[in-house]
């Protein structure tokens, strides 16, 4: 059994994707200490995924050896979460299925606010690539 575990190509990548989900839960619990200490009025794993991005595009700029490990281990954990993504959405799913009276109660603004969110989210999406692609062509 030992043998197996310290065997080239077993405990390389097991150990990156450990590392990868342990900062992924340091910048996530990083998010949430900041909403906590400043009443920001945003979700804790928002404000850590803004956090890891900022990081991860020092990380690029910089181009330092001493910067490359942390994309080179964020990236096999995200993967796997992204390649689950559907798990993720279960309880979700459960929710919706036993709050069906609360649904019926409150499905007007429930509806308002998902064609708003919707609508909106289209909106900036659009304009953030119209400026993206319009400053490539120049």
């Amino acid at each position: 059994m030992r043998a197996r575990i310290n065997a080239p190509g077993v405990a390389g990548p097991i150990l990156r994707l450990i590392i990868g989900v342990s900062i992924l839960l340091v910048f996530g619990l990083a998010g949430n200490r900041l909403i906590a200490l400043y009443s920001i009025p945003l979700p804790g794993a928002v404000v850590g995924l803004v956090l890891l991005a900022g990081a991860l595009a020092i990380a690029r700029r910089v181009s330092a050896p001493g910067t490359a490990w942390l994309p080179e281990n964020v990236a096999p954990a995200s993967r796997a979460l992204l390649n689950h993504l559907g798990l993720l959405f279960v309880p979700a799913g459960c929710a919706v299925l036993t709050e069906g009276d609360v649904l019926r109660r409150n499905w007007i603004p429930i509806l308002a606010a998902l064609v708003v969110s919707t609508t909106l989210g289209l909106a900036v999406c659009g304009w953030i690539m119209h400026r993206f692609v319009s400053g490539q062509e120049e």
